[in-house]
């Protein structure tokens, strides 16, 4: 074995290795999370940061298991055990962030949320929580992400 397939191979071992941040569910009811990314976060973060003054991506690919008219970007923080809902002005995820509605039951769906990281915002590692509720107000998907503020 040459010296670069030893380095190949132990890069591939090292990469399974590396912990990146953990996005779990936070009780999505109505659909199934396929994939969910956070811009600018990867391997070897243990949270995503988020710079004040910028702009958050997040998106979200899921399969609903239900028929619904309409779809609302739901936001919550979790800051030291405190659950926190979070206003958000452009909440028809149909109209603004790439839902396409009447969502139909077993599409496939790519929920692309864009949102501002104020500079008012305090500088703390929290939980977001990000969900999409359906038109009956049954949760199709939530996702949390442990992320920092800087």
């Amino acid at each position: 074995m040459n010296a670069l397939s030893v380095v190949v191979l132990a890069v591939i071992a090292l990469a399974g290795r590396i912990e990146s941040v953990e996005i779990t569910d936070c009780g999505s009811v109505d659909g199934k999370v396929t994939g969910a990314t956070v811009d600018d976060c990867g391997v070897g973060d243990e949270y995503c940061t988020l710079k004040s003054g910028s702009t958050a991506g997040i998106n979200i690919k899921f399969d609903s298991s239900v028929d619904t008219a309409s779809a609302k970007v739901k936001l919550w923080a979790v800051i030291a055990g405190q659950t926190i809902e979070f206003p958000f002005s452009q909440s028809d995820a149909c109209k603004d962030w790439g839902v396409h509605c009447p969502v139909a039951k077993a599409s496939h769906q790519e929920f692309k949320l864009k949102m501002p990281v104020e500079t008012s915002y305090p500088k703390v590692k929290l939980h977001i929580r990000v969900g999409l509720e359906d038109a009956n107000g049954k949760l199709l998907i939530c996702q949390e992400i442990p992320a920092e503020i800087k």
